[in-house]
């Protein structure tokens, strides 16, 4: 990324770990500047919707389908870094994904198992024991398919350019963090 304007910011991170608000909010910040957001999230819960499949199940989709969401992203922020408008990609392994893109801002979120796993029984208005087992074995699952899929640990520093604490730093405070270090304050 050195010496390139950003112009995708790429964040991932850990289910629960703030991804889909930090990118909601960048993209608010971002709006009139004529950025947007894409979220490989999305897409696999608006397919496993179309398919009828409960979105627990997204982690064990066929790899062809994490393949293809996966190019999908890629292209896209290849696409927003050589033309724009400017783009806040997240997903599990939009860090990756955006590895060698000139101008993307690579992006980790960490935040630890019981707050991860906090907010996902807010959000889902689910007890919290039943969230935790869940999150755990996803955690597993996840990390074992992007192994299989490509061979790596996305969890490896190796893949970003920042790694943020979204639980020591409130969503304002990561969201600062973000834009300064894009290049992006006003």
């Amino acid at each position: 990324m050195a010496g390139a304007a950003v112009r995708v910011i790429c964040l991932s991170g850990d289910a629960g770990s703030g991804k889909s608000s930090t990118a909601r909010r960048l993209a608010e910040r971002l709006a009139s500047h004529g950025w947007v957001r894409a979220s490989s999230g999305d897409v696999f819960r608006a397919y496993c919707e179309e398919q009828r499949i409960p979105p627990e199940e997204i982690p064990r989709l066929p790899a062809e389908k994490h393949r293809e969401v996966d190019a999908r992203m890629r292209a896209r922020m290849e696409s927003a870094a050589e033309a724009g408008p400017g783009l806040i990609a997240d997903g599990r392994l939009v860090g990756y994904l955006g590895a060698g893109i000139p101008g993307a801002l690579r992006v980790f979120l960490t935040c630890s198992p019981a707050e991860r796993a906090r907010r996902i029984a807010a959000r889902e208005s689910t007890p919290l024991e039943d969230v935790r087992a869940k999150t755990e074995r996803r955690d597993l699952e996840d990390a074992s398919r992007f192994e299989e899929l490509y061979g790596i640990r996305y969890r490896d520093p190796e893949h970003y350019d920042l790694i943020l604490s979204s639980e020591r730093l409130d969503l304002d405070r990561v969201v600062a963090t973000l834009l300064a270090a894009a290049g992006l304050v006003s």
